[in-house]
């Protein structure tokens, strides 16, 4: 729905029994009227299994036969204002209660409804869920990237940034049919087999969650630690406010201490959007970091069991910095544009709550040992580099 060449397009994956993709649509149906030029919106079934959830089935079914109708959109709305009807009843009387209701013609949509091509167009999206790591219902891409909830301000700020870039890629020359693929065809490339190296086991190698190098940007202004020419660099998207967060990073510069010539550690930032405290926190820590002193306090709070905005305030008091300075430095544009840049980075990279590093742009599991996958890393990199493992 929408335009073809629409600025911004949402993927949405969802499943008309689920009351979350239900409310999901709702603020999509309210964007798309707002933005009736600038967005697209394009619609994936992931309905569960069917013979877990045969209703779920039948209804994800029941929409694709009446697309071929051309009521696609039309009898989506109705499953979802019904679906706390439907979901508890057995057979296929529902489906052909709502194609009634919308004048469809009843024998072609009973035709339609037991075509296997439609369950082979079910499977095709299934496969495209498992394919990019989807494990609960409504998922989102936005521009090719992958965001985690959906507040309806926060989706307006995902629009309004992606028409700027929409609009220097026009400028740029970029036709309305090639826009799409122009907005999205820098979010991920392939990523060479990860070598074995001495004393780390398959198991370990695993822990990696994607064969996919996401290009995360670095920049000069991020808190780092290592040399900029590392043979490895590990990005964080931080979230000091979730202590398994802290202690992933935690772990990452443990890693770091084996490895001090050839590792990097990257830390960009992304709390959790509906927790203020977590966004004052993050504003706080880029404050810090704009003065050089993230890592000073970082060092101080970081083996504690939790974190909270006092415990990091308390850290400030004790290197005697100046609570005003860094109060107004919170809530200023040059912050506020550092967490909408870290965190619209961490959704391109497909970065989700439990997965935040990136070793070398591959996500990894917040259980991975960093320190085995680093030495995996670094012989994979001399040997593409004509190294022996000694030199490393």
């Amino acid at each position: 729905m929408g335009p073809k060449d629409a600025a911004v397009t949402f993927v949405v994956f969802s499943d008309f029994r689920c009351p979350h993709c239900g409310r999901a649509a709702e603020t999509f149906r309210r964007l798309l009227a707002e933005y009736p030029r600038d967005l697209r919106v394009v619609f994936k079934f992931f309905p569960l299994p069917e013979k877990r959830e045969p209703q779920s089935w039948l209804a994800a079914k029941g929409a694709l036969a009446a697309g071929r109708q051309g009521r696609f959109w039309a009898f989506h709305d109705r499953l979802f204002s019904t679906a706390q009807y439907w979901s508890r009843r057995s057979g296929t009387g529902f489906v052909e209660r709502i194609a009634t209701e919308l004048g469809l013609d009843i024998p072609r949509f009973r035709r339609d409804l037991a075509s296997v091509d439609l369950d082979k167009r079910l499977r095709y999206d299934l496969m495209l869920v498992s394919r990019l790591g989807f494990s609960g219902t409504p998922g989102l891409f936005i521009n090719g990237a992958k965001v985690p909830h959906y507040p309806y301000m926060e989706l307006v700020r995902w629009i309004e940034f992606e028409k700027l870039r929409a609009a220097k890629l026009r400028r740029k020359g970029n036709s309305p049919a090639g826009l799409y693929a122009a907005l999205i065809g820098h979010t991920t490339m392939p990523s060479p087999a990860l070598h074995r190296a001495p004393g780390v086991t398959k198991t370990s190698r695993e822990t990696l969650l994607s064969s996919t190098v996401r290009r995360v940007p670095v920049g000069p202004d991020d808190a780092q630690l290592g040399p900029p020419n590392a043979l490895v660099t590990a990005v964080h998207f931080l979230d000091l406010s979730v202590p398994a967060n802290v202690r992933a990073l935690r772990n990452l510069l443990l890693a770091r201490r084996r490895f001090p010539q050839t590792m990097r550690v990257v830390v960009r930032h992304d709390p959790r959007s509906h927790r203020r405290e977590a966004m004052e926190m993050a504003a706080l820590a880029v404050a810090l970091q704009r003065r050089g002193q993230f890592w000073f306090v970082f060092d101080r709070v970081a083996e504690k069991r939790s974190i909270d905005l006092n415990t990091l305030w308390a850290a400030v008091a004790a290197l005697k910095l100046d609570r005003r300075t860094l109060e107004r430095a919170m809530r200023d544009e040059m912050t506020r544009g550092r967490l909408d840049r870290d965190r619209f980075d961490a959704r391109r990279a497909g970065v989700t709550w439990s997965s935040k590093s990136l070793l070398k742009g591959r996500l990894f599991a917040r259980a991975a040992q960093p320190g085995a996958l680093v030495e995996s890393s670094r012989h994979e990199q001399a040997a593409r580099g004509g190294i022996t493992g000694e030199e490393v």
